[in-house]
């Protein structure tokens, strides 16, 4: 774990201002036990002010302390829920491509466990609201994924117009064409897919309305911001990105089922063949 002296205040939601700060990252990480982190006179406060202040240290002090990426996971959830969302940035989930996946809080960095790569879709799958704080936290290579994935589609956009020898100012941007550059982007970025499907993005239904839902749920999380363009934005690229999944998974099923066919159909130890 690498920890940052200058680590900032964590802000958490409630009725009253409340705060994790360094110290308290501190206290988490050195505990014990749970024991060491709960009494009676801290629950007592949270009650009476309407603060989270004891579930948030808990939360990462099962963080820091899990013995796989699964708990480590679900309590960095947990995590989210407790945090002011005009603080999320201090809060991320850290994906690149071939190295283990981790999480930033403040100004800690928590590597994943060895076991990151078995992970599997969890059952059942985060809820819409969930997926949403999971994906606004989201940073692929450095950058935060639901801000810059339009900017990732235009650029490939400009870019098939180069190729082309097509002038800049003639390239038409549409529908179809981001869909089809964040596709391209995506299907080079195998981890950040991974990490998509863990929380559930490949589960979109047919008529479209689950990743409508999270569009919706992304909104409502950024409800904090003043700039209505950018949650404009940020919320039609979680759709984006669950409509994209979601086709990536059924076409890869797809192959694997085509491919599963044709195997058995020219094994000669195959007695249904």
């Amino acid at each position: 774990m690498i920890t940052n002296p200058s680590s900032p205040v964590l802000s958490l939601c409630g009725g009253t201002p409340s705060s994790l700060s360094a110290k308290h990252i501190d206290e988490c990480t050195n505990a014990r036990s749970e024991k060491d982190l709960e009494s009676l006179w801290g629950r007592i406060k949270d009650w009476f002010f309407g603060t989270h202040r004891v579930d948030a240290k808990l939360a990462l002090y099962r963080m820091l302390h899990a013995e796989t990426t699964d708990v480590m996971q679900t309590s960095y959830l947990e995590l989210l829920r407790y945090v002011e969302s005009e603080h999320r940035q201090q809060l991320a989930w850290l994906i690149n491509e071939h190295e283990r996946p981790a999480f930033q809080i403040g100004g800690y960095v928590v590597p994943s466990k060895v076991d990151w790569a078995s992970q599997v879709p969890s059952e059942p799958p985060p809820s819409v609201a969930d997926m949403a704080k999971l994906l606004l936290s989201l940073r692929y290579k450095g950058l935060p994924v639901l801000e810059t994935l339009r900017e990732v589609g235009l650029c490939r956009i400009v870019e098939e117009a180069r190729e082309g020898a097509l002038p800049e100012a003639k390239v038409e941007v549409n529908a179809d064409r981001m869909l089809d550059a964040q596709l391209w982007f995506l299907a080079r970025s195998p981890s950040l897919v991974d990490a998509l499907e863990l929380i559930g993005l490949h589960r979109n239904d047919n008529d479209g309305e689950l990743a409508h839902q999270l569009r919706l749920a992304v909104e409502k999380a950024l409800g904090g911001e003043d700039d209505d363009d950018k949650v404009a934005v940020m919320s039609r690229n979680a759709e984006n990105l669950m409509c994209l999944v979601t086709e990536m998974f059924h076409d890869r099923e797809h192959l694997k089922r085509t491919a599963l066919s044709a195997n058995l159909h020219v094994n000669p130890f195959n007695r249904t063949a």
